[in-house]
């Protein structure tokens, strides 16, 4: 699907099958992804408001210029996601120990 650029307010998308999904420059208010599978997706220059993941498939997915700040990943699968060079959009997201240590290789950490 190609949602690029879209609006979506008072969502919530529970199991759904999402992957490859183009939501780049969407405007999100109140989304709630639950249990989706945004695996190669791109959230790529979103803008969120009481944006929500809870165990999701987020497997190199694209967040390039997209503020995760307030995101609780935790819960969900997170692996080889896309973001710039300086991981800036990772400041204030919330992550297991295990995705630290996934994400830290993204600023070049090597963890033993």
């Amino acid at each position: 699907a190609a949602l690029a650029d879209s609006r979506l307010v008072h969502l919530e998308l529970d199991e759904c099958a999402l992957a490859d999904v183009n939501f780049s420059g969407a405007s999100m208010e109140q989304v709630c992804f639950q249990g989706c599978d945004l695996s190669a997706a791109s959230l790529s220059d979103c803008r969120h408001k009481g944006l929500a993941v809870a165990r999701c498939r987020l497997v190199r997915t694209n967040f390039f210029k997209t503020s995760l700040a307030g995101l609780d990943f935790s819960d969900s699968r997170l692996e080889g996601i896309v973001v710039s060079d300086t991981a800036a959009e990772l400041k204030g997201a919330t992550v297991s120990l295990e995705q630290a240590a996934e994400l830290a290789r993204l600023l070049g950490v090597i963890v033993r």
